[in-house]
């Protein structure tokens, strides 16, 4: 019997509930609750594009004004953008974010207490810090989180081995879990035929998934988010290329200069969920094809490219590992780490105000997990691809 679904299930999504969430409700909220939304009603229309300098320039005007009544906190977005920005959100939203990652997992079969593993990143196991807190939470949930911050051959076999026990699910990093496939099938090992897959924390290609359906004979389905707004949609069908917009989120896309929600374009997102500091039309970063009708629908997300870093001695690192080396580092406006050889990274950092202390920081980061020289460019801008996206991470290793 799974004891976990009856015993721990009902403590884990205690008094959660998605229903009173709406478009119409954030904006009352917002345009009554908020220095910044007060001059914009409750019409999104009259709502203007949210950026992350607007953020940063009216971070104060942006709280709700019922804060002291919050359990609230800090965040940093940090990821694949390469501009970090810090926000804030609370405890709803971050209870509210569990209902919604439960029911995304339930596509491909998972209930609550079936085994699990997370093919994840974990920067305080390179620094040798354990979070005791997370180590008890994921026994009760039965979930199994293996690195893969710093992954060499010696921990992919070692972590073949533990999918050979039969996970209902393995929720992992797109480059971490095709990392592993492509060693298998390099090295002509068996491969444990897994039941779903869900990838996350990247741009899912053709060619991914083609790799993983290959290798593990599994479902595939691939998860959308950013820190800042949370879940924002995920494969509802295995192996399809439509991701179902999650209840938490109102989407739109900027395309040819003009807002809507049926078209291509720069995907803007509204979160039905924090109120907290609301973030309404935000710029995420991401270019996407996005259909509403009676629900809305990513029918392909563009997204942006995470390159892996590799060592001689042939580990892997992912490029997730170097976004969270900058967390709540605020004087930083956009960075780019290039690995040019295998021993020398280049970090290049827009900012105004270089922190020698953080920069330090982020050197002993780097050399943590590669043995290799660290140079830093202080720039005024980093500018993206021609194709919007931009490339925080960029390996020059053939």
């Amino acid at each position: 019997m799974n004891w976990r679904k009856y015993i721990i299930k009902p403590f884990y999504f205690k008094n959660m509930d998605l229903v009173n969430y709406s478009l119409d409700k954030i904006l009352k909220f917002a345009s009554t609750h908020t220095k910044y939304y007060s001059k914009f009603g409750t019409d999104l229309n009259n709502y203007p594009i949210l950026t992350k300098d607007i953020i940063r320039n009216n971070f104060e005007a942006l709280k709700s004004d019922d804060l002291d009544k919050r359990k609230w906190f800090y965040n940093t977005s940090g990821g694949s953008t390469g501009e970090p920005v810090k926000f804030i959100q609370d405890m709803e939203f971050r209870n509210l974010q569990r209902i919604i990652t439960y029911e995304e997992k339930g596509f491909s079969g998972y209930q609550f207490g079936d085994f699990m593993i997370k093919l994840w990143g974990n920067e305080n196991e390179i620094f040798g810090k354990k979070n005791y807190k997370s180590i008890i939470l994921d026994y009760l949930k039965n979930v199994k989180v293996l690195n893969t911050f710093n992954l060499d051959e010696n921990k992919i076999r070692k972590y073949i081995k533990k999918m050979y026990k039969n996970p209902k699910l393995v929720v992992s990093y797109i480059q971490s879990i095709y990392q592993i496939a492509k060693y298998i099938k390099d090295n002509n090992l068996n491969a444990p035929k897994l039941n779903a897959i869900m990838t996350t924390a990247g741009t899912l290609y053709p060619t991914q998934k083609k790799l993983l359906q290959e290798v593990f004979n599994a479902k595939i389905y691939n998860r959308y988010g950013s820190r800042e707004v949370g879940n924002i949609a995920c494969n509802k069908e295995a192996n399809s290329d439509e991701l179902i917009v999650t209840k938490g989120v109102y989407l739109e896309v900027l395309e040819d200069g003009k807002i809507t929600t049926n078209g291509t374009g720069e995907l803007l997102v509204t979160s039905l969920i924090n109120y907290a500091m609301p973030l309404i039309r935000y710029k995420v970063g991401d270019i996407a094809t996005l259909k509403t009708e009676n629900i809305q629908t990513i029918t392909k997300l563009y997204g942006r490219d995470v390159d892996v870093f590799k060592t001689k001695d042939g580990k892997f690192i992912d490029g997730e590992y170097f976004s969270h080396l900058v967390y709540f580092m605020d004087w930083i406006y956009k960075y780019q780490f290039i690995q040019k050889e295998y021993d020398l990274i280049i970090v290049k950092i827009a900012t105004k105000n270089p922190n020698q202390n953080d920069m330090k920081k982020i050197e002993d980061g780097i050399k943590k997990v590669i043995d290799c020289k660290v140079e830093f460019e202080i720039v005024d801008n980093i500018p993206q691809l021609e194709s919007g996206k931009f490339r925080y991470t960029i390996s020059e290793i053939k």
